[in-house]
């Protein structure tokens, strides 16, 4: 009898820990991870930041806006922002040139509120001309973001 108590002590003792790591791995997989660059366009005297938020198992985003609100989630709107049509999954290359901030990769819509005094100028690019920036984007004066993923753009087409 007393082992028999034991062993339930040692099986709930297993199963409260058990359900320890699977709240931890299921708070990690849908909670919000952010990365964001701060840019300064000193001529227009203006922030501008380049967002990219990681929630849920797939669901990534990234925008480009005034401030550094992105949230995850298929609910939340951001008529202020440039906000990635795509998935968001791959990542694009920027370059802040005196008052225009080139953004070269991805598809953006444009904000339906737009305040920018920094123009943004969008440069789709095709496979050849993206494996072409990917393996000069350092000689170009090209940043990638989000920079963990700069091992993607560095073996683009290799």
């Amino acid at each position: 009898m007393r082992e028999l108590g034991k062993f339930l002590l040692v099986l709930l003792i297993l199963g409260l820990i058990g359900c320890g790591l699977v709240l931890t791995v299921l708070s990690l997989a849908f909670s919000d991870k952010k990365e964001i660059i701060e840019l300064y366009n000193s001529t227009a005297d203006e922030k501008i930041y380049l967002l990219k938020t990681s929630w849920g198992l797939n669901d990534s985003r990234m925008a480009i806006g005034l401030n550094n609100s992105l949230k995850g989630g298929f609910k939340h709107k951001y008529p202020d922002k440039y906000v990635s049509t795509g998935t968001g999954d791959y990542p694009i290359l920027y370059k802040l040139d005196n008052d225009t901030l080139h953004i070269y990769g991805g598809t953006f819509k444009k904000p339906t509120i737009d305040k920018f005094m920094t123009n943004i100028k969008l440069h789709e690019l095709n496979v050849s001309t993206r494996i072409h920036y990917s393996q000069n984007y350092k000689t170009m004066g090209l940043k990638i973001f989000p920079e963990f993923q700069t091992y993607l753009i560095e073996n683009f087409g290799k």
